[in-house]
């Protein structure tokens, strides 16, 4: 089953079936791990869809508080070998077409830092028993599918859900335009990434109209992304920032206000264009939408 509804009917037997296809692929993509710094990003991808799933049918569904948990701690599980990473390639693009551009001895001793604060903690990490729990996680979660059970039937179930999410993307747009800061645009980034699930999840219902949007909501999730991971880095570089030269640090921070004064404008450009329609506008298009798929598929 791919992640989309298919039919009108059977909305929660869909609803399980989805998840249940994302929990499978990750508990065989721990199995079959080569890469784990590939792994464990796939697998943080999948909490996150089944996270956007369960928020759909949030205002629905009673056991919504257990589950979410449930796969926000999983994911937890695999942050710290995934943050390091996301660091360096953070470090490296900056680098690469950062203005102001960074001094080379700037770059080196930074560089430096982060290479030994990687390797710190890939010794502290064992990928196997990361792994390993991880996927005792999912089978668990597994394990509890057959108890999900929805309040309502057909569209009805789902567009309580789809308009909180719509309603929240709009809202912490607002928040980060009107007070721009690292907690405002991670905040608007997981709005915008949830509701980006959620319209996959009608993917089927009309894929040459939606397929647009949810492209639009990868751009601008991509640009709040980058903003994040750039903040996080300077954070880290602070409080690492031991023997670093004043020089350098008034470096990276101007290098890293500049790229994301960038990526600001161009998430502020482009947001409005994804929240402009109302919230009952947007529902009753998606209602509309949904009248596509057939009654069973």
């Amino acid at each position: 089953m791919v992640y989309s509804f298919t039919q009108r009917s059977g909305v929660g037997r869909q609803l399980r079936g989805i998840a249940g296809e994302q929990i499978g692929k990750a508990v065989v993509d721990c199995a079959k791990s080569e890469d784990f710094v590939a792994t464990v990003h796939s697998l943080r991808r999948r909490c996150k869809r089944l996270r956007g799933l369960l928020r759909l049918v949030r205002p629905q569904f009673a056991g919504y508080g257990e589950e979410n948990a449930a796969f926000r701690d999983a994911a937890a599980l695999l942050s710290g070998s995934r943050d390091a990473a996301v660091m360096a390639e953070t470090f490296e693009r900056l680098c690469g077409g950062g203005s102001p551009p960074l001094a080379a001895e700037t770059r080196d001793r930074i560089r430096q830092r982060l290479a030994a604060h990687a390797a710190q903690v890939a010794e502290g990490t064992e990928p196997a028993a990361m792994l390993g729990a991880f996927a005792r996680r999912m089978h668990e979660a597994e394990a509890r599918l057959k108890r999900w059970r929805i309040d309502g039937s057909g569209f009805a179930s789902l567009a309580p859900g789809l308009a909180r999410g719509y309603r929240d993307l709009s809202g912490r747009m607002r928040v980060a335009m009107a007070s721009p800061g690292a907690e405002s645009f991670h905040a608007w980034r997981k709005a915008v990434k949830y509701h980006g699930h959620h319209v996959s999840l009608f993917r089927r219902c009309a894929p040459d109209l939606l397929e647009g949007r949810i492209d639009l909501l990868d751009r601008l999730g991509e640009l709040l992304g980058d903003h994040h991971n750039l903040a996080v880095l300077l954070a880290w570089t602070e409080r690492n920032a031991a023997g670093l030269p004043p020089s350098d640090r008034q470096g990276l921070a101007e290098a890293v206000r500049a790229e994301q004064a960038d990526l600001a404008g161009r998430a502020f450009a482009l947001g409005p264009q994804l929240s402009a329609e109302p919230v009952d506008g947007l529902v009753e298009r998606f209602r509309a939408l949904w009248a596509l798929l057939p009654k069973e598929a």
